[in-house]
């Protein structure tokens, strides 16, 4: 059963409890009636509490007859969605002839992927009540979300996240991910940190691929504390790694340790600002020292 309900400024249908009811029973999965002739091929399994999907076989469906059952069974108190957008859209599936079982957060995938043949997209407005709404709208109205939150979700809820960077130039990294990001996905940068919106799976994606690209460049500059040993005299220390690594002079035939580094004591250690080259150096001279 389908009711229609006219919001004032918006023709919408509202997909509230859809009844699928038929004679036939399914031998496989008992108790459960095969849906009637023209609906989707899916069987619809409720078991401890949890709906399981079956979807099996291949055709063609009607968009508006897959939101029914997704809205009958797991208990969505409202889809909405505009009429004139969303009238006679068919689209096409294929799934083994034994059927594919599905748990929630997969269902939710499979009708967010029907509805991407369409540019469209499932949009969570609140609890019990979501919109389909063109894939650009879903990505820029999606909620913004913490980093805890990220890994959990289903592969199609749309999301806005930000992605701290480390050592990499946020217009560099954004550049880059432009090239392989698919729209209505977006990445921007915004203050040192990447802005990222669209489907969750994409999401992590784009995080996946920063974690390559944020990366400490081999000439990076970091400032180090370099712990010393009881009894190692940090002021006798600091005059050898001096020694051992001068620093560079333009226009000199300096020795291969010269460096740009820079250097200072503090209590029990050396403080060094350095690459990563001149880290693990001071790092041997402090091992060799301690052991004379």
């Amino acid at each position: 059963m389908i009711r229609k309900v006219v919001f004032p400024g918006l023709m919408a249908l509202v997909l509230a409890v859809a009844v699928c009811s038929t004679s036939s029973v399914n031998a496989e999965w008992p108790g459960y009636p095969r849906p009637e002739a023209g609906q989707p091929p899916v069987d619809v399994v409720r078991t401890g509490g949890k709906v399981v999907w079956k979807v099996r076989g291949s055709g063609t469906v009607k968009l508006h007859d897959v939101l029914t059952m997704y809205a009958d069974s797991f208990d969505k108190r409202s889809v909405y969605f505009d009429k004139n957008v969303f009238q006679n859209k068919d689209c096409t599936f294929a799934a083994p002839s034994a059927g594919v079982e599905y748990s929630a957060d997969d269902v939710e995938t499979f009708v967010g992927n029907l509805l991407r043949q369409h540019g469209l997209a499932l949009l969570r407005l609140s609890a019990g009540h979501e919109a389909v709404v063109n894939q650009v709208d879903a990505v820029l109205n999606g909620r913004v979300i913490e980093e805890k939150e990220l890994a959990p979700l289903s592969a199609s809820e749309m999301v806005n996240y930000v992605i701290p960077l480390k050592h990499t130039d946020a217009n560099t990294v954004a550049g880059t991910l432009r090239a392989v990001v698919r729209q209505p996905n977006f990445v921007m940068p915004m203050s040192g940190n990447i802005f990222v919106g669209g489907r969750a799976e994409d999401v992590r994606s784009v995080v996946k691929m920063i974690a390559v690209l944020d990366k400490p460049r081999v000439d990076e500059m970091t400032l180090k504390r370099h712990e010393l040993a009881e009894g190692v005299d940090a002021n006798e220390l600091l005059v050898v790694i001096k020694q051992i690594m001068p620093p560079v002079v333009p226009g000199s035939h300096a020795p291969i340790t010269a460096t740009n580094a820079t250097f200072a004591v503090a209590k029990k250690a050396i403080l060094v600002r350095g690459t990563a080259a001149d880290h693990k150096l001071v790092d041997e001279v402090i091992a060799l020292y301690a052991s004379k």
